[in-house]
């Protein structure tokens, strides 16, 4: 099972007034962190992985199929950042299902990523832990 951990401006903007408190993801990638991100007048979703930082943008308007589609989407980004197919296909089964939870940390994760300053892994240590896979 896979956490999705969401501002709460995402988690009404997917409908979601039901969160899971006190679940944990069981993938290597750990809980993700997601918000919406606005590049002109286009909106994406931006979710980050909590132990690799590795980032995943899907487009706004496929947020009605997200437990669908956020597998693929992780799936995509760790093949092309070179992580070997068995391991892909073992975080593919890790994330079967979907949980959504409101996020935990202060200052949210994924703020404190995109000024530098989040604890944890650093964007070097990151790639360590991707290669580790």
């Amino acid at each position: 099972m896979v956490v999705l951990r969401c501002t709460q401006k995402l988690l009404v903007r997917l409908k979601r007034s039901e969160v899971s408190p006190g679940q944990e993801s069981t993938t290597r990638l750990g809980d993700w962190y997601g918000n919406i991100l606005r590049i002109g007048r286009q909106q994406h979703l931006l979710f980050i992985s909590e132990h690799s930082r590795l980032p995943v943008i899907i487009p706004i308007g496929e947020a009605r199929r997200l437990e669908t589609i956020f597998s693929d989407a992780v799936c995509a980004a760790l093949s092309a950042v070179g992580v070997a197919s068995d391991d892909v296909a073992d975080e593919r089964s890790r994330m079967s299902m979907i949980a959504f939870g409101k996020e935990l940390l202060t200052g949210g994760l994924l703020v404190r990523v995109l000024r530098g300053r989040a604890a944890g892994p650093s964007p070097a240590g990151g790639a360590t832990f991707l290669r580790s896979f």
